[in-house]
């Protein structure tokens, strides 16, 4: 009877974890399409479409590689094209779809996790995985990334099949076919997948050898060699088949040139991210040992766990404190949640829903005072930084677990955790894939899905650790934190990818007249973008026509559907599109000019590119550049333009039939070519080297003339960089010679950065025809303070009088008197189609014409404030109030957001005075 009632109460159990485990699975599919909700059906962009025009290519018959360029290996191609199909041309169906794609590697995570896991412990980490896996500027739901991040998550699961079945040779070998069938797959999806694969998987592989888990490894990897062939073979037969293997071959792996070296995708990247993250390193160490010392159950050995922890959290808090302000909004706001989830979680009543429950108050708080307190926590992306840090930290930690655990292991001659191995080695090769696609260091949070989780798992695979609430509520404190700052990314800018910023949540209000777009939110911007641009196309175009779209926009093709094309590569953006394709897609398109051209302004992108992927020198796309500036005058007329989107139609013969321009004295910067080939200067009496990395160095007033006097004698600065390092006082100076003529044709063509230091007391009372700190500039002038000028002169602006289109001022401050006989703007006369971007005048003008910010019509003037604000013409700017500070500051971070430069100088109020900080 005993044992019956025995029975009874396990089978009870059972049955009662299994509730659990099925309870909080599906809880987790249903957070993950709440959480994805708040922005996938309002968020659109123009970069959209890549893979869709590839579709349409394909069912024009054309093979990839032979008839047209892709960069990436065909699985890529097979997945977008059987999801569109399936979406039946609607964007918002191909959403779901790709959502679909997103729960299932989070529940293939979660399967894996309860196996050791508490089930309320898997949930929290698979969830957290998901919501880190989105905490990009250009998550879009669901593309190739994501599917990489679905294939390691199937190798996972099969690893570990292969690894509960390693005694049953019939299925064990089976299970290294499934492996070696995901393996064959990954080879066929994206080529850093690949190489991350094989070197983390492989290196594991030899570890069970070593350690002898499987004594027939090589029979092992005999089975999952013949399962990769699989998918190998019945690939290489469509391309060999096609007369596309050798195509295939040279553009994904030979041609790896749109990405920098293969030395530098492989291990400068990585190298660079364990060297820039050494305290991190230190403190991950250290709290490695103290939880191990932790777990041991000796008390002699719980005490050098104290002391170890103690040890990892100097250099944890050093290494999150040198992150500067940033550091001190996160620990306050990770205390307030900690707060909060603690009181819930030594409550009995609340204790297993604590998690689930703060993230509720957290979600409900944002939707109830929605603006104001999102935009507190996000901060414009301060916070959100902190995300790739974490995982980077995370993916570093991977690494040390690693070896610390095979090695303490070994030592002690205990049992090893192969399923801890496996789910280690598969958040190594998740991380360890995105830094290799990077073009910065650390990873991209999109590896988030099988990292997080994985790391949830190694810290609570102990049954000591899951007991322990303290721990548990500090580390759920920490992720209410990030997901506080997550979901705060979602609801102020979603997405904000090279020059394509998306509105905030409460903008999305209107609906778009176009079928692919049905079911999406939209601001008044973007449906004039969308809608208004796609009429103008529809009215100039008819099924022969052919639209390009540079560097990446073909949106407007799949609403038209129209897959013609005169060239060979379907997309040429900067990091998709290898040189030498570039090169010879400019000398096809200069001989068969496209009937429409949509150009989206994007500056500082190019550049920016080949900063990161080229060490600076020119991509190919500047021979695309070079092209249509060659014949945009000539051959082209300008017949739609919303925001930074311009629409160009070939003057043929043929009547223009409408035209939709929102702002005639817009300025399409990018598609004006300047030679990108820094001047070679020589015997520069600066210090530094004048690149991004070491400029030259304004240090005093005699520096300041000296680069005055060379710019005026003909030395341009063309791509050389320099930075003001100290205030520079010019009240000795009773006429200051401005730099750059405009008559001479001298000009200064490069970068300078104020880094905030003042520039005082600077005068011209002669009268020059273009008086200012420039005469004539052409390049960019940032984070210059001008205080108390007096300048006098024809055509006078504080930085400078003239420009050109290619000309920005951003974040500069000039205060003091301006008079011009002809006009006179606060920050500059007449950029004859450049930039004036967040600056601020607080000046005296006097003139015939007068402006705030810009004297002339002729620029482009974005978030700027002065004194002579009126609330009506934009070359005033807007009013300066008490919360200017707070605007530029805002918008400066979205501008460091879109990474077009070096990070911004913030702004700050001194004596009731702005001031742009030096600090």
């Amino acid at each position: 009877m005993n044992c019956l009632n025995l029975r009874s109460i396990v089978k009870k159990g059972d049955l009662s974890l299994k509730k659990k485990k099925v309870f909080f699975g599906i809880l987790l599919a249903l957070f993950v399409i709440l959480y994805n909700f708040i922005w996938i059906d309002k968020t659109f962009t123009m970069s959209e479409g890549w893979a869709q025009f590839y579709n349409g290519l394909l069912d024009q018959g054309k093979i990839p590689y032979r008839d047209f360029y892709f960069h990436l290996p065909p699985l890529n191609l097979l997945n977008d094209y059987i999801i569109w199909k399936l979406s039946f041309g609607y964007f918002i169906i191909y959403r779901m779809w790709r959502l679909a794609e997103r729960i299932l590697i989070v529940e293939i995570m979660y399967y894996l996790l309860i196996k050791k896991v508490k089930p309320s412990i898997a949930f929290v980490g698979c969830f957290m995985g998901a919501v880190f896996g989105s905490a990009t500027v250009f998550d879009l739901g669901g593309d190739y990334n994501q599917l990489q991040q679905l294939l390691i998550a199937l190798i996972a699961y099969t690893l570990i099949k292969y690894i509960e079945n390693i005694k049953i040779p019939k299925k064990k070998y089976g299970w290294c076919i499934a492996t070696g069938i995901i393996g064959g797959l990954m080879f066929l999806t994206k080529q850093p997948l690949v190489l991350a694969s094989l070197v983390c998987f492989g290196i594991m592989m030899v570890f069970l050898w070593i350690l002898k888990i499987d004594k027939n490894i090589f029979r092992t990897i005999f089975f999952v060699v013949l399962g990769a062939s699989i998918p190998l073979c019945i690939a290489g037969a469509y391309l060999i088949n096609n007369n596309a293997i050798h195509d295939f071959i040279y553009q994904v792996f030979q041609d790896t040139g749109s990405k920098g070296s293969l030395y530098e995708i492989v291990f400068g990247r990585i190298l660079t991210t364990i060297k820039n993250n050494i305290f991190g390193i230190l403190s991950l160490i250290f709290c490695i040992l103290s939880y191990y010392m932790y777990i041991n159950q000796n008390q002699i050995r719980k005490n050098y766990a104290f002391m170890f922890g103690i040890l990892g959290g100097i250099f944890g808090s050093y290494y999150i404190w040198n992150t500067g302000d940033v550091a001190k909004r996160v620990i306050l706001f990770f205390l307030l949640m900690t707060l909060l989830v603690s009181f819930l979680t030594l409550n009995n009543r609340y204790k297993k829903i604590a998690f689930p429950l703060v993230i509720c108050v957290e979600f409900i708080c944002l939707i109830i005072n929605p603006k104001h307190l999102a935009q507190t926590i996000y901060l414009d992306t301060a916070l959100f930084r902190e995300v790739p840090e974490l995982l980077t930290l995370i993916f570093i930690f991977f690494i040390i677990w690693i070896l610390y655990d095979i090695i303490t292991k070994r030592i002690k001659n205990e049992n090893y955790d192969t399923h801890g191995i496996i789910i280690a080695f598969s958040g190594l090769a998740s991380g360890y894939a995105t830094i290799m696609s990077n073009g910065e260091v650390g990873v991209v949070p999109s590896c988030g899905f099988i990292l997080f989780p994985a790391f949830t798992y190694l810290i609570f695979k102990n049954k000591t650790i899951q007991n322990n609430k303290y721990f548990v509520l500090s580390f759920n404190g920490i992720l209410v934190t990030f997901f506080g700052i997550c979901l705060s990314q979602k609801l102020v800018s979603p997405y904000s990818w090279w020059g394509d910023p998306i509105p905030s949540y409460w903008e999305k209000t209107e609906t778009v007249n176009i079928k692919a777009l049905k079911g999406f939110k939209f601001s008044p911007l973007e449906k004039k973008k969308y809608e208004d641009l796609n009429r103008v196309i529809g009215e100039n175009t008819d099924k022969g026509s052919v639209i390009w779209g540079f560097p990446h926009t073909k949106v407007f093709n799949i609403f038209q559907e129209n897959y013609n094309m005169n060239g060979f590569v379907p997309v040429e953006f900067y990091d998709v599109c290898a040189d030498d394709f570039a090169i010879e897609e400019a000398k096809l398109l200069a001989k068969n000019k496209p009937d429409i051209v949509i150009w989206q302004d994007m500056p500082g992108a190019l550049e920016a590119h080949e900063e990161i992927y080229r060490g600076g020198n020119p991509l190919g796309q500047r021979e695309l550049q070079k092209w249509f500036s060659s014949v945009k005058e000539k051959d082209y007329k300008l017949i739609g333009q919303v925001d930074n989107v311009f629409v160009y139609k070939l003057k043929d013969g043929q009547p223009i039939t409408e035209t939709f321009i929102e702002r005639k004295s817009a300025e399409n910067i990018t598609s004006n070519y300047v030679d990108p080939t820094p001047e070679v200067v020589d015997d520069i009496e600066l210090e530094g080297l004048g690149t991004i990395k070491d400029p030259y160095l304004i240090s005093s007033i005699e520096d300041l003339e000296y680069f005055r006097d060379s710019v005026n004698s003909g030395t341009s600065f063309n791509g050389q960089f320099l930075k003001q390092t100290a205030n520079i006082d010019l009240s000795e100076i009773n006429n200051w010679d401005p730099i750059g003529h405009f008559e001479s044709g001298n000009f200064f063509e490069g970068n300078y950065n104020g880094d905030g230091f003042k520039i005082e007391n600077l005068k011209i009372k002669k009268g020059e025809n273009n008086a200012g700190l420039f005469g004539q500039l052409i390049g960019t002038v940032e984070n210059v303070n001008l205080h108390n000028c007096n300048i006098k002169g024809a055509y006078v602006g504080g930085i400078t009088s003239q420009g050109a289109s290619t000309t920005r001022i951003i974040n500069c401050l000039v205060t003091g008197k301006l008079e011009g006989e002809g006009r006179a703007g606060g920050i500059a006369d007449n950029l004859g189609g450049g930039s004036i971007i967040n600056c601020v005048a607080d000046v005296e003008l006097k003139g015939a014409i007068t402006s705030g910010i810009s004297g002339y019509y002729q620029t482009i003037v974005t978030n700027c404030f002065s004194n002579m604000a009126d609330g009506v013409s934009i070359d005033d700017g807007e009013k300066i109030t008490d919360d200017t500070v707070k605007k530029l500051n805002d918008f400066q971070k979205k501008l460091d957001d879109q990474e077009l430069r070096p990070l911004l100088n913030k702004w700050k109020t001194v004596d009731g005075k702005l001031i742009i900080s030096s600090d």
